[in-house]
């Protein structure tokens, strides 16, 4: 896990957009430069086009106020000019960093350790893989099922309560994404609750719960679903960042592609 370098990678990325979208629209500026001088307290715009001193076209010709666009964009030409140089001054500054900058130099002492001498120590820094794996085998005691609960499995052989579930979980265990199946969590005003899914990102090591509300129609579910998820808001866990909802109803079941948006923008 390194944050920083998660970060200076999604700064590149907004920067090089950036970038782009400056030079694209720079090609479509007007020509020439604005001048701003002033009579009586007033702006008056004048366009240059000329930029020898010693011509008197220099000093540029005067733009009228019907013509008020011209000096607007050139204003904004000026404006995403400098924008442009200081991106790209800072794009090259952060790319030389990740150029140089080593996400596993910190790994390294443990990895290259024997199986005998990692059994050994404790490690101050885990690697990603490992770290997901101790986490994904730490034992818990999950709700538990009763007699009239449906049989459905995951294909990692571990019983859900929904289809819906089963379809989530494949997800996750094809992605190599680790989560725990109704992993119990205190929530304070409401007591334990189970998750329908506790997730590790292992790029991150951030915690996301997931609950699948699979009966929205349904006027006393979605009542209860609403009162459950007021209860996460009020201990700090919100949605679209920790806490990750699906729905479904009757006619409009588990949309799989939004899960699978859902997967690229949290979990991965």
């Amino acid at each position: 896990m390194d944050t920083l370098f998660n970060e200076l990678q999604k700064k590149e990325k907004k920067l090089s957009m950036l970038c782009a979208q400056l030079q694209e629209h720079l090609q479509h500026a007007p020509e020439g430069k604005l001048r701003i001088s002033h009579k009586r307290g007033k702006p008056i715009y004048y366009h240059r086009t000329c930029f020898k001193k010693s011509d008197p076209k220099s000093l540029g010709k005067y733009i009228r106020k019907e013509d008020i666009a011209l000096a607007q964009g050139l204003a904004q030409k000026d404006y995403e000019e400098n924008l442009l140089e200081d991106v790209e001054k800072q794009l090259k500054a952060i790319q030389k960093c990740l150029q140089s900058y080593d996400v596993n130099v910190l790994t390294r002492a443990y990895e290259k350790m024997s199986q005998d001498r990692k059994a050994l120590v404790k490690s101050y820094i885990l690697p990603d893989d490992i770290y997901a794996e101790m986490w994904q085998e730490e034992e818990y005691s999950s709700k538990g099922f009763t007699a009239n609960d449906p049989e459905i499995y995951t294909e990692k052989n571990e019983r859900v309560r929904s289809k819906s579930e089963k379809i989530l979980a494949d997800k996750f265990y094809m992605k190599g994404i680790p989560y725990k199946y109704e992993y119990p969590l205190v929530l304070q005003g409401y007591g334990t609750v189970y998750p329908d899914f506790t997730i590790l990102n292992k790029r991150t090591r951030k915690i996301f719960y997931l609950e699948h509300l699979g009966m929205m129609d349904d006027e006393s579910y979605a009542e209860k679903a609403m009162l459950k998820i007021e209860t996460y808001e009020r201990n700090g866990i919100y949605p679209g960042k920790q806490l990750i909802l699906t729905h479904e109803m009757r006619n409009r079941p588990l949309n799989i592609k939004i899960v699978e948006g859902m997967i690229e923008e949290f979990l991965i």
